[in-house]
């Protein structure tokens, strides 16, 4: 009776020990099983696309540095949305951060893209007021102005672009998430292939929230940001996030997470994004792609939907990031 207790006890003790053990370990890295197959010519269930905003020369630099870096490990893409004028100076005065740019870039084809976030990055007094459920009332920097000074805008930002990292962006993140029709067609004009606002703007402009194209330009709506309330730059919880992405991922749909690299100011933070990163890319059959490569493959035809996902043709020389 003592031996059968005592195997007992011992058996108890090693369950209790396995349970304390897998509680430590996070659930990103823990393995996720699927019960779907891919159908028909579907190459990928969802497709990912990272946004990081508001680059600019010396605001919290070692910030960027560490979350470019974490991409760079990660291997998943990001695009980088940069301001292209600083208290509206350009910033191709600012060498040392032109030339670290533009080696990043270099050093890591198909990881790190840079797409032109506005011009000033400032709210223009005529620009139309936008809401954000209640959340933000600010007005766009340029939604509601004459489509000649968005296009003159649009052309000096690419042109401090090109001195400044020796690339012409294709790509255009709105500040404040919004723009409008004239933004569009001044896109169109300037050769730009993709813009990036919000959701929620799309969903209140346009009536819709999915990728869509306007004048041969490609709308990639943001599905979810890091910050949930920007008076307090309180976070969401982790578990909306990957909520968020659980829906499109379970609906084979694209899903574009945007954040902003000065946010993840402590290690917790940093944390979290890195954790929201590895859960992603624990689930099978995910594609990575930055904003250009997206709107490129959407209009050459190269990404389609197809069966219960997506199917997709990588350019030439285009390094694929994927989870197959």
């Amino acid at each position: 009776m003592d031996e059968r207790r005592s195997a007992v006890f011992v058996i108890g003790v090693s369950l209790l020990t396995l349970l304390l053990v897998l509680s430590t370990i996070p659930m990103s890295l823990i393995p996720h099983n699927h019960s779907y197959e891919l159908t028909g010519d579907a190459d990928y269930r969802s497709v990912v696309i990272f946004r990081n905003d508001d680059i600019e020369p010396g605001h919290s630099d070692e910030l960027r540095r560490s979350v470019d870096q974490l991409f760079i490990d990660e291997e998943v893409p990001v695009t980088n949305a940069v301001i292209p004028t600083t208290d509206g100076e350009s910033i191709a005065t600012e060498e040392s951060f032109c030339r670290e740019l533009t080696a990043q870039r270099r050093a890591n084809p198909g990881l790190i893209e840079y797409s032109l976030h506005g011009y000033r990055h400032e709210p223009n007094a005529d620009g139309a007021p936008r809401t954000n459920g209640g959340n933000s009332t600010v007005r766009s920097e340029f939604g509601g102005l004459p489509a000649a000074e968005q296009r003159d805008r649009l052309r000096n930002g690419t042109r401090i672009m090109a001195d400044c990292l020796e690339t012409t962006p294709r790509s255009f993140v709105p500040p404040y998430a919004t723009y409008d029709n004239a933004t569009v067609s001044a896109l169109a004009a300037e050769n730009f292939t993709t813009v990036a606002g919000g959701g929620w703007f799309t969903e209140s402009y346009y009536g819709r929230t999915e990728p869509f194209e306007t004048d041969s330009v490609v709308h990639l709506p943001e599905d979810q940001g890091f910050v949930k309330n920007w008076e307090t730059n309180a976070f969401h919880e982790p578990q909306t996030l990957r909520n968020q992405f659980e829906d499109a991922y379970t609906s084979g749909e694209i899903y574009v997470q945007g954040l902003h690299y000065w946010t993840f100011d402590s290690d917790r933070r940093f944390e979290q994004l890195e954790s929201f990163i590895r859960y992603v890319k624990r689930h099978d059959d995910v594609l990575f792609l930055t904003l250009e490569e997206f709107g490129d493959a959407s209009r050459d035809g190269r990404l389609t939907e197809a069966g219960n996902g997506w199917s997709y043709t990588p350019a030439d020389d285009q390094p694929v990031y994927d989870t197959n």
